[in-house]
């Protein structure tokens, strides 16, 4: 898979942690740190110690995975070494062996779904040679996304004192993650299949770890009533837990048009499924999308130099809608941003300037303008101010020219004049003759 190298605060959307303008009721969250985003805007709906610097324990795989994805096909055949399977002591694993040959999808859906670290770390040496050198592939790849708080040392979230996040950068690599088609479906699996390979004559069969997406008969308490750990809509992603971690989930659920990622560290025992679905419910209940702007709507003219007409329609290129409280019926102030000095030729689709727009004084979103129509080049209108000075040689020529054509007209019209003149007098004078003869 080609890597894609992304930012996801640029281009269209600004994503501010998100302030409604109303206290809403917080939902109960007994896990020392948690976050809750918009899956689509990363908006923030609610945070709780979400910079704190903690352990991540087996959510590392989420980062893993990216960049086993942004390196190889799904197809692609691996061997698995002579290290790696000796490396995982009693953690969760698929009992692989060295010489074993498996898909990178088969070795995916072993470290996703399973959590098996014995397959992250053969993915891990295919990639980069050693775990330390995919470790430094990882950490790049998490600054590229917007994790400035964490650092990581191995590819599966087993305990090293060096080995932390935070929730927030959490949020921002898992969803970055979940935008990876392939990522996505496999997070989103709720049990899997590995077929008899050269070493191993039977089939693997495991489930997923992640509770909220397939738990069958198991259920907690929430808001006072007994209801099943599963919870509805739920579309992946990663649990993890070590003793030094405690519980940590990354989960993600939609709910007609919203899609809500949660990250929770830190937390012990069944409360880290009472606290997601505290969180989903919080999200699903108080907040909904709003336009803030939509596809191709007209939003100001610009002017334009050299075209066939002083100015141009601009429209939005894409729509931006944001989470936001279900209370409230949010008005944006924007602020138009032309290019500077624009000039045709203008074609319909090009991009003309920018778009801010504001919420309660607070940069929300940020959104190209482009042509409506095509402008055509008409050349540069003229004034005095912008004509050259004509050369002096140019006036003399001209002048005397003028003063040699004013010349030969006046000549003209003295012959003329003249000519009139002897013709009148031999006119007279042939009427005095004709009236002697009479005598």
């Amino acid at each position: 898979m080609k890597r894609i190298i992304t930012n996801l605060l640029i281009l269209t959307l600004i994503c501010p942690i998100f302030s409604t303008g109303f206290a809403l009721t917080e939902p109960g969250i007994d896990s020392p740190a948690a976050i809750l985003v918009d899956l689509e805007s990363g908006s923030t709906l609610y945070e709780k110690n979400a910079q704190k610097v903690m352990y991540p324990a087996s959510i590392t795989k989420i980062l893993s995975a990216i960049v086993v994805l942004e390196h190889f096909q799904l197809d692609e055949l691996v061997t698995v070494d002579k290290n790696s399977p000796y490396e995982v002591g009693d953690s969760t694993h698929i009992a692989l062996e060295p010489g074993e040959v498996l898909t990178v999808e088969q070795l995916l859906y072993a470290g996703l779904v399973r959590s098996a670290n014995d397959a992250m770390k053969v993915l891990a040496r295919a990639v980069a040679g050693s775990e330390p050198a995919f470790a430094e592939l990882m950490n790049e790849r998490a600054l590229e996304l917007g994790a400035t708080q964490s650092n990581f040392v191995n590819a599966t979230g087993l305990p090293a004192e060096d080995h932390v996040t935070t929730a927030a950068d959490m949020a921002k690599i898992a969803a970055y993650a979940m935008t990876i088609p392939a990522f996505a479906e496999i997070v989103q699996t709720p049990y899997y299949r590995i077929p008899p390979t050269n070493i191993k004559e039977n089939e693997r069969y495991f489930a997923t770890t992640n509770k909220l997406l397939f738990s069958p008969g198991k259920r907690i308490t929430v808001h006072g009533s007994s209801t099943s750990i599963k919870y509805p809509g739920t579309i992946g992603i990663k649990t993890g837990y070590t003793s030094q971690a405690k519980n940590t989930l990354i989960a993600a659920a939609e709910n007609g048009d919203a899609k809500l990622l949660l990250v929770i560290l830190n937390a012990s025992g069944s409360n880290l499924y009472v606290d997601a679905h505290n969180l989903l419910d919080f999200g699903f209940e108080n907040f909904k999308k709003r336009n803030v702007c939509v596809e191709n709507e007209y939003i100001t003219q610009i002017p334009i130099l050299s075209g066939d007409r002083p100015d141009l329609a601009a429209i939005a290129r894409s729509t931006i809608a944001l989470p936001f409280s279900t209370d409230r019926d949010p008005v944006f102030d924007k602020t138009v941003i032309p290019a500077e000095n624009l000039e045709a030729p203008v074609h319909k689709g090009d991009e003309v300037g920018k778009v801010e727009y504001y919420f309660e004084n607070q940069l929300i979103a940020r959104v190209a303008l482009v042509a409506a129509t095509d402008v055509r080049f008409i050349g540069k209108a003229t004034t005095l101010v912008d004509q050259k000075p004509i050369p002096t040689v140019v006036v003399i020529s001209a002048a005397v020219i003028g003063l040699f054509a004013i010349a030969i007209l006046f000549g003209q019209a003295m012959r003329l004049r003249n000519q009139r003149l002897r013709k009148k007098r031999r006119l007279a004078l042939n009427e005095e003759r004709k009236k002697e003869n009479d005598q």
